[in-house]
């Protein structure tokens, strides 16, 4: 009983960002930028997906679920101000971050997000 889901992911875009103090940055790390696109005919506050990121051989690296805060008015396509990260920890080798590096950088990491509840502005849900 799966029916389409009324928003979809339209981009997920990685990339390595080297630490930069600056910009409050104090560890180099992977980020995840979603972009989604609301094909309903109300206004999504808020999303539930699971999250999946794969290497070029399909063996998952990250594999979860998780929740955004969005708006996305009807029939629109908004980037994510919240994203998802994953740091170096120097002291721990073999973790998230020393996965996705090599995959990330090559462009050859595959996220999947896939939406299964939509909150919408009227305070109504809807589950996929």
């Amino acid at each position: 009983m799966s029916s389409k889901a009324s928003v979809e992911l339209v981009s997920a875009k990685m990339r390595v960002q080297n630490k930069n103090y600056e910009r409050q940055i104090f560890s180099d790390r992977v980020e995840l930028v979603p972009t989604f696109k609301n094909t309903s005919k109300k206004t999504v506050v808020a999303i539930a997906h699971t999250l999946t990121i794969t290497d070029p051989f399909g063996d998952k690296i990250v594999d979860g679920e998780s929740k955004l805060d969005i708006k996305i008015p009807p029939g629109n396509t908004a980037e994510s101000e919240s994203f998802y990260f994953w740091e170096d920890n120097q002291f721990i080798q073999g973790e998230s971050y020393d996965k996705l590096t090599g995959p990330v950088s090559t462009g050859t990491a595959k996220a999947t997000l896939n939406v299964t509840k939509v909150i919408y502005s009227d305070e109504t849900s809807e589950s996929f």
